[in-house]
């Protein structure tokens, strides 16, 4: 699989978009746990329940966005700009357009992509720093001393008090400079050698028993969470802020416990003091005594309310926090699906063959079937939509509707069209609709033996929206041309992928390209229509489109004999949609 088919494929589009919609998703998380800092009581474990909570949220809300936005891969129809009176395509198969000016071109990798393969190189590095600090903690774990005696009695006293049953290892070590706890099952203390010396017993006592309220808080396990979302969404400055903001909070509600358990905070708060003296680097995973804000806490502890706690509870900023919130939340609200700025939609009564589709500059639509018409706007083929009235098939409509046009075609302005016309069906026929996955008979497009027979194209290129045909030249002579009548397939700068997706609408059944072949090529070919391929109408009357042969091959020996590929059964999850609900819409 090259880069371009992973950055194109749909389940990376869908996961581009989500993250570029996490950008506002994470700010209206962020700034709901300010408000909670603001208005909640002083109250530590509240604090840290909401920012735990908000963390949490935070990775749902993207699994969630891609979940709701992806589509499964389906071929985007032929639906092309009107060339001819003539371009004419079966009610049945709308995807079989038999005229086209446009480059062929397969899916954009887009700013989604790129979005992606940046959001991975991130993540990857992120990766390898947080498992460094791993692996650091897991060596301070064994370069480790035996506590003494006096230490182990105290802490197994404090075990008792706190309700710790699980095993807990108290060690001395000369890698660290303050009190630190490792591990989750099996949990290491570590004590340093030397400095720890300076403090007293009841502040020893205290500064043990923080430590080992991180234990029955479990603290350790939800860090490697808490880091492992930080690193997935890097990116956002409001996830590294309700970070901070649960660690600050995480050590308020250890430091409470041990005031509880010691009885002393002044003792405690000088503990605090001292180790920040002496205070050094401890690897990301670990929970060190002086974690988060130390001044904060000491002043916590002495009973003074700390700075950035009153800023945040004026009413001025509340309010204006309040209002900010309000406004984000609504945006996604505001912001709609695509859809045409004015439509007309009126019953054909003409009795003419269709249906013919022209999106460029403005969306017109003549004969054409609601069948037609969901399967344009879905991307789908005949044999992936099921469920209806038998009206769909029978009656036509003619659509005129209008919305921005860029000053060129293209397969992006397409797709929009596409999106449009999803949103004008589900208004106006009140389409409601459903998708399964059905296990079917499938063609693998294969090389067959001997080899590809693909030419180069040899086609001239020229600006997408010059539709002039030079003298002497005609439309099978520019590049993005393909044309699919009975029993001819043509394109001058067809794919593997576009050369598929053409089968699967001639054979109605869906074709996977197995090739491996990437690149465009120069694609002609002639067949006898049978039972097999979509019964698409003749057209003697085009220049350079002869009728069918009656006595030439089939199309399976056709592509194996003019193209050096093959057609090849099998069974393979294919995507159906299905009609719940449709109404005739009211004409206008």
């Amino acid at each position: 699989m090259t880069l371009e088919t992973l950055l194109t494929h749909p389940a990376t589009q869908a996961l581009g978009r989500a993250l570029l919609h996490f950008l506002w998703q994470g700010s209206l998380l962020a700034l709901l746990l300010w408000m909670v800092k603001s208005i909640a009581p002083v109250s530590a474990r509240i604090r840290y329940a909401a920012a735990s909570l908000i963390m949490l949220m935070m990775p749902v809300a993207l699994v969630v966005t891609v979940a709701q936005d992806i589509r499964p891969a389906q071929p985007i129809p032929s639906i092309l700009p009107k060339v001819s009176s003539h371009a004419h395509a079966s009610a049945e198969m709308p995807g079989a357009i038999l005229l086209a000016n446009l480059p062929a071109r397969g899916p954009s990798v887009g700013v989604s992509g790129w979005v992606v393969c940046l959001w991975i190189a991130g993540v990857l590095l992120l990766s390898l720093r947080a498992a460094g600090g791993w692996m650091r903690a897991q060596r301070l774990k064994r370069l480790v001393l035996p506590a003494n005696g006096q230490l182990e009695e105290m802490m197994a006293r404090l075990k008792r008090r706190l309700g710790i049953s699980a095993p807990v290892r108290l060690s001395m070590s000369a890698m660290v400079q303050v009190p630190t706890v490792i591990g989750w099952l099996r949990p290491y203390v570590l004590l340093p050698v030397t400095t720890i010396t300076g403090l007293s017993e009841s502040q020893l006592r205290a500064i043990l028993a923080h430590e080992l309220a991180h234990i029955r808080r479990h603290d350790y396990l939800v860090n490697l969470l808490q880091t492992a979302i930080e690193t997935v969404l890097f990116y956002h400055p409001a996830v590294w802020w309700v970070g901070k903001q649960m660690r600050i909070e995480r050590e308020r509600c250890c430091d409470d416990i041990a005031v509880a358990v010691c009885g002393n905070a002044i003792d405690y708060a000088g503990a605090l003091a001292e180790l920040e003296q002496i205070r050094g680097r401890i690897p990301e995973s670990a929970l060190a005594a002086t974690g988060g804000e130390l001044l904060g806490r000491i002043r916590r502890l002495l009973g003074e309310q700390p700075s950035e706690d009153q800023a945040s509870r004026s009413p001025g900023t509340i309010a204006a926090v309040t209002a900010l919130v309000l406004a984000i939340a609504g945006a996604p609200v505001v912001a709609q699906e695509p859809a045409f700025e004015v439509a007309s939609i009126k019953l054909d009564i003409s009795g003419q063959p269709g249906p013919l589709f022209e999106l460029f500059p403005s969306f017109h639509v003549e004969r054409a079937t609601l069948k037609a018409l969901v399967l344009t706007a879905y991307g789908l083929r005949d044999f992936q939509l099921s469920g209806g009235p038998g009206w769909i098939n029978s009656d036509r409509y003619n659509i005129e509707a209008k919305a921005p046009a860029p000053a060129a075609f293209s397969q992006e302005y397409r797709e929009l069209q596409n999106q449009r016309l999803q949103t004008l069906l589900q208004e106006r026929f009140k389409l409601a609709i459903h998708r399964e996955t059905k296990e079917l008979p499938i063609y693998e497009l294969t090389v067959a033996k001997g080899g590809p027979k693909l030419p180069p194209p040899s086609c001239i290129q020229r600006d997408p929206s010059d539709r002039t045909i030079a003298p002497g030249k005609g439309m099978s002579d520019y590049c993005g041309f393909g044309m699919t009548a009975r029993g001819l397939v043509e394109l001058t700068t067809g794919s593997m992928a576009d050369l598929a997706r053409t089968f699967s609408a001639e054979l109605q059944r869906d074709v996977v390209d197995k090739t491996g072949i990437t690149g465009r090529f120069h694609i002609h070919l002639t067949f006898t229509p049978d039972d097999s391929t979509i019964r698409l109408p003749d057209i003697p009357d085009l220049p350079g489109v002869p009728a069918p042969a009656v006595d030439g091959p089939n199309i399976f020996t056709a592509i194996q004999e003019q193209l050096g590929l093959k057609l090849e059964s099998a069974k393979g999850p294919v995507d159906v949609l299905v009609i719940d609900h449709v109404e005739k819409p009211s004409e206008n």
